[in-house]
């Protein structure tokens, strides 16, 4: 599993996590995550997550000398992003727990069963600079149980962790959460739970520092089918209590996800480090090992691409047919020339004269150009990335429909060519200062002027779009031409809208 998570370390490549992360895998919760272990990482706009698991265990001696248990568990989620940095989900699940208790041990239950529990799940992530992403995560919920006196809102447990995510490579993820756990659900309860019981319900009789750390790998397989894995420790601290009591896990499972991500399985185990659950402990305690497969479907809300339709407009004594423009598209890979590894901020420009850059998907290389007017002629396409040579390569323009295929394979250069933009953002009319967004879209920065209204980063040598805006004015475009070593001076004067 180790090896798993470390195969793409071996490619001489540094990712930036810009504000989406589109080769994040999902957690048991239907968020991005390993398992249990949540990353810090957004998904796409409008996703939606519907989610299945089974975990399964057996053991002898478990809760007392001589018992025989065996558990089952069902988890149904629902997951949604209404934003990038938002995502909210519903949970809830059905275990199964049955214990042949020793003569000597008659107060075993021999079988409780829990159905309900419904979750309600809220996530916030962050992108930042350096490969870096921050974020919370809050889960409130209500047990049930078959011996309590139903559902009662203020037997809860509710969870707070913060969340960080480091993106070491472009294919892995190191995620840690820290928070607390605070548990009222022995409200449901009469009276005192033996072993068995405060097992199957999972009831606390404290709260708990929840701790744990994460990695987790995804890669694709030729473009298609994507293969990836997790190793995760997690668990927590009842203060108080001894170091052996201290429910802990280790969990490390293989997914397997479908092309464009929209269907994950994901298969593996957990372990129990510590924690074991005694006849008249403060807390339920961890089975001795349980293994786990989950499904997540993950159908796309995106709107379909309208199609273009014959119109026919009724004219006096003619039939005038509109239809829509000839074109084709040019589409194909970016790679840095002898390995395999991806160049950063690759970009390619397609024609003559002054056209807008494409952006290249940095987990793939792979990028498609816009509709093209179809002609006799040749054209260029022209590829650049930061640290290489650019190439250009000229082209017959396509026929009708046609997809043109352009591959480049870019020359590493001794030395990283970047160059300076700077400038000052101000109200068009006052002359005051403003705090403005700038946005680089084929980068994927964005950053913040200062209260001056003074800006500056660091981009790779090439041509960029740049965007300027400002709440209660009017957004502003500029196309830029950075050069090795040189400083660009951009100063912006906004209109109120």
């Amino acid at each position: 599993m180790i090896a798993l998570l470390l195969v793409a370390a071996l490619a001489d490549e540094r990712a930036t996590v810009s504000s989406r992360d589109d080769s994040a895998t999902l957690s048991l919760r239907g968020t991005a995550g390993a398992h249990r272990v949540e990353a810090a990482l957004p998904l796409p706009q409008f996703t939606f997550v519907l989610g299945y698991q089974a975990s399964f265990f057996e053991a002898k001696n478990f809760i007392a000398a001589g018992d025989a248990h065996r558990r089952s568990e069902h988890h149904l989620v629902l997951a949604f992003a209404p934003h990038e940095t938002v995502q909210i989900g519903l949970m809830g699940h059905a275990t199964s727990d049955a214990n042949a208790g020793p003569p000597s041990a008659p107060f075993l239950s021999p079988e409780a069963q829990t159905f309900g529990d419904p979750a309600l799940t809220l996530k916030w992530s962050l992108g930042l600079p350096k490969s870096f992403s921050i974020g919370a995560h809050v889960v409130f919920n209500v047990p049930t149980s078959v011996l309590g006196n139903g559902l009662r809102f203020d037997a809860f447990r509710l969870s707070l962790q913060a969340l960080a995510t480091w993106r070491p490579h472009r294919v892995i993820h190191v995620s840690a959460n820290a928070g607390y756990l605070v548990d009222r659900s022995g409200l449901l309860f009469a009276g005192p739970l033996e072993g068995m019981l405060r097992f199957a319900s999972g009831t606390a009789q404290m709260g708990l520092i929840l701790v744990a750390i994460a990695a987790d790998a995804s890669f694709d397989i030729k473009g298609a089918l994507g293969l990836g894995g997790f190793i995760e420790v997690s668990g927590g601290i009842a203060p108080g209590l001894a170091a052996a009591e201290h429910p802990f896990l280790f969990s490390a499972g293989v997914k397997a996800v479908a092309p464009a991500r929209t269907l994950e399985l994901a298969f593996g185990t957990d372990v129990r480090l510590s924690g074991a659950p005694v006849v008249d402990g403060a807390l339920p305690g961890l089975p001795s090992w349980q293994a786990f497969v989950r499904l997540l479907v993950r159908p796309s809300l995106a709107r379909a691409e309208p199609t273009r339709e014959v119109v026919v407009k009724e004219v006096p004594r003619d039939v005038v047919k509109e239809i829509a423009p000839a074109t084709f598209t040019v589409r194909g890979t970016v790679r840095s020339a002898g390995g395999a590894a991806l160049p950063i901020g690759a970009t390619v420009s397609v024609g003559d004269g002054d056209v807008s850059a494409l952006a290249v998907d940095p987990a793939t290389g792979a990028y498609r150009s816009y509709p093209l007017a179809c002609g006799a002629g040749l054209m260029q396409v022209r590829a650049r990335a930061p640290g290489h040579a650019p190439s250009d390569k000229t082209v017959a323009r396509g026929a009708v429909g046609e997809v043109v295929t352009v591959d480049f394979a870019l020359q590493p250069l001794d030395r990283p060519q970047t160059g300076e933009l700077r400038g000052i953002v101000k109200d068009g009319r006052t002359g005051a200062s403003l705090a403005a967004e700038i946005f680089v879209p084929s980068l994927g920065l964005k950053w913040i002027s200062d209260d001056d209204g003074r800006f500056h980063r660091e981009l790779p040598a090439g041509r960029h779009t740049v965007l300027v805006s400002a709440k209660g004015y009017l957004t502003q475009k500029k196309e830029i031409d950075v050069r090795p070593g040189d400083v660009v001076i951009l100063n912006i004067d906004l209109q109120r809208s």
